[in-house]
């Protein structure tokens, strides 16, 4: 039933699609914001309280202040920032929602003591640099394809490398695609994810290309 309270979730905040949506199509934003993130270890959504939005402020800024926080913290950063109008405080809806169903109420609410001063501006886009380049010898970003297809006894490897140039790849097309710096942001978070599973099996294998 997780899945049904996730739904529900993604439903209401919009904000757990990956780069999927150029900032000119995205809908106009609501009179308040709320932030959220998933911690799946621990079967519990993070939220922020509901705040009156300034119209002045960026949604990137927000979002890259909350990732700082959570970062900071010590969370998950798999999240953002919404904007809405509803007219109730969200987590006491969300908590509502998970009365909905009987496996829901495993997944419980953290509420934290987040809040926008605007004192951590989000990172400028294009300034991460590709994780994976340095376990990744000889793989560029123009034939990282075939590199993780060629034959050898460091396929394993070689597949790694290939599924994190992929997503700094699409970062990169983010960027040059005009998406928003925030949904950049969430593309570079899955290269961020897959590079550590890589860093991680390359220091176990020490494997020779």
């Amino acid at each position: 039933m997780r899945g049904w309270l996730t739904a529900a979730l993604a439903a209401l905040l919009g904000i757990f699609a990956v780069a999927a949506t150029p900032a000119a199509a995205q809908s106009p934003r609501g009179s308040s914001f709320f932030c959220i993130v998933s911690d799946d270890g621990t079967n519990t959504y993070i939220h922020s309280a509901t705040f009156k939005a300034n119209p002045q402020v960026s949604t990137d800024a927000y979002e890259g202040e909350w990732r700082a926080y959570l970062t900071q913290k010590g969370l998950p950063t798999n999240g953002g920032c919404t904007f809405t109008d509803l007219p109730q405080n969200v987590p006491v809806y969300l908590d509502g929602l998970k009365q909905q169903c009987d496996d829901c109420s495993i997944w419980t609410l953290r509420p934290v003591d987040f809040a926008y001063t605007g004192a951590a501006a989000p990172k400028p886009a294009g300034d991460h640099r590709n994780l994976a380049s340095d376990m990744c010898e000889d793989f560029t970003e123009a034939n990282y394809r075939e590199k993780a297809l060629a034959p050898g006894l460091d396929q394993q490897l070689r597949a790694m490398c290939g599924q994190a140039f992929e997503y700094y790849t699409m970062y990169k097309r983010a960027l040059e695609q005009g998406y928003s710096a925030a949904d950049a942001e969430r593309t570079y978070q899955a290269h961020e994810k897959s590079a550590a599973v890589l860093k991680q099996f390359y220091e176990e294998t020490r494997t020779d290309r």
